[in-house]
């Protein structure tokens, strides 16, 4: 069975429902074929918008999931990337300002 880890801003539920971008991928899959639970296992993370915490997640997700601490090697993140999402941010209401979209790596409509 494969895992699929996904690390996302957010939290794990909007206004009461499941986050619609997780949702998504999970729909996405099951419509490409996969079963989860027998093909595809998702586990995902939400930092509450504390993005800081994202590194962490991910070697957390290494180390629970991987190899043993010390096979483990050392990583330094060397370049971040923004991506928004315009259409999720429409979906849930949220108006994401100019000059954010202008800093923007990528930009998803």
């Amino acid at each position: 069975m494969y895992r699929i880890g996904v690390l996302m801003n957010g939290a794990a539920t909007v206004e009461g429902k499941p986050n619609p971008a997780f949702e998504g991928l999970r729909k996405g899959m099951a419509q490409s074929g996969c079963v989860e639970g027998s093909d595809v296992a998702h586990e995902a993370r939400f930092p509450y918008s504390q993005l800081e915490r994202l590194p962490g997640f991910a070697t957390e997700h290494k180390i629970l999931k991987g190899p043993r601490p010390a096979d483990t090697p050392f990583e330094v993140v060397s370049r971040r990337v923004l991506a928004i999402n315009q259409r999720t941010a429409r979906t849930l209401g949220i108006t994401v300002l100019a000059a954010l979209l202008k800093g923007a790596d990528r930009v998803i409509d």
